[in-house]
């Protein structure tokens, strides 16, 4: 996502809630035809010193809505498989450096999905605001998830949610996006947003052969998958507001690549594939190489599964939901825009031009 919009936003954990010392960035993910364009030339470079999630990364969902077994465990799938596949042997180039005589720290090659909890439209389907990060606070608040500052807290929203951040919607401005946030003790936390597109904007956020079927027969829930890789990749090489791996306009690895997918296979529903493992199919997004600098699926052989299982594993329990109150939210802003361009546009907000 373009790393160049500031989100205001607050953090509770153990029930209360600090006041942010910063801004703090919000990188979206924009809809098909409103991406950023990788160009001949183009480079990610790094800013030396600039924080990375390197160890280990944690991910921890809140399925928002009605979600059924299935998706949940399609979502557990391709996470759990998703640090060992070679699509992430990419991202693994990515690394901290303190100094220029330090040594440079890669990023892992380990991605847990270590934990989930059900919200059945706890405030709503209509979330704006603070709604998400105090989410994030009330479950963290609530000893459901532990306060972890090398994970991602990741909020899915079912195609029957509304939600608005900075003037825009999912599903009508953008598909995802990850941010952070200072918890009461000072720590910066990182939390994302993506969820299933609905009918009226499943072209703006699918592969672009995957409108009608799809490799996991969930046109919606697959759709979605692209844009987590997206998310993730991004907040473990960019997370915080000390830009870490950009190129010149502000745009992170994900964005360079966002709806290239390079070589597919065609799945016996009509869907195509690019990837796989864990016993299933998908088709996600290509990621930016740093050192090649170019859009990669990675090397090795996690490519498709010629024969991929339909229930590659039994469904799991999930965690229940916590009844913790959720802390007050605080109010966000969206950046002042400098440019030449409509103040009120969308891509004039994020990008500096208007669409």
């Amino acid at each position: 996502m373009i790393a160049t919009t500031l989100l205001v936003a607050s953090l509770a954990v153990a029930g209360s809630i600090a006041a942010p010392a910063a801004p703090h960035k919000i990188s979206i993910s924009p809809m098909h035809g409103k991406h950023h364009f990788a160009t001949a030339g183009d480079t990610i470079t790094y800013n030396m010193g600039a924080p990375l999630l390197t160890g280990p990364l944690n991910v921890y969902f809140i399925y928002y809505g009605t979600w059924s077994a299935e998706q949940k465990q399609i979502v557990k799938d391709f996470t759990s498989g998703l640090g060992t596949s070679d699509w992430w042997t990419t991202e693994k180039k990515y690394y901290y450096q303190q100094s220029s005589s330090s040594s440079k720290v890669y990023i892992d090659g380990q991605v847990n999905y270590a934990g989930s909890v059900d919200d059945n439209y706890s405030v709503g389907k209509s979330l704006s605001g603070t709604a998400i990060p105090d989410l994030v606070s009330k479950y963290i608040s609530a000893g459901t998830f532990p306060e972890d500052t090398n994970a991602v807290y990741y909020m899915l929203i079912a195609d029957d949610v509304t939600e608005n951040a900075l003037g825009s919607s999912f599903c009508s401005g953008y598909c995802g996006y990850h941010t952070s946030a200072n918890d009461a003790n000072g720590k910066e936390i990182y939390y994302a947003l993506s969820g299933r597109p609905n009918s009226s904007c499943i072209s703006g956020c699918a592969p672009p052969t995957n409108v009608d079927f799809s490799p996991n027969s969930d046109v919606p829930t697959d759709a979605m998958l692209s844009v987590m890789a997206h998310e993730l990749a991004e907040a473990a090489s960019d997370p915080s507001n000390n830009r870490a791996w950009n190129d010149a306009s502000g745009a992170e690895n994900g964005d360079m690549c966002a709806y290239t997918y390079g070589a597919t296979k065609g799945e016996s529903n009509g869907s195509s594939s690019n990837c796989g493992w864990n016993g299933r199919n998908f088709m996600i997004q290509q990621n930016w190489d740093p050192e090649t600098q170019s859009c990669t699926m990675g090397s090795g052989g996690s490519g498709p599964n010629p024969n991929p299982n339909p229930n590659p594993s039994p469904a799991t329990t999930d965690v229940p939901p916590a009844t913790t109150d959720v802390p007050p939210a605080t109010t966000t802003s969206a950046p002042q825009v400098t440019g030449s361009c409509d103040p009120t546009n969308f891509c004039c907000i994020y990008y500096g031009y208007d669409c």
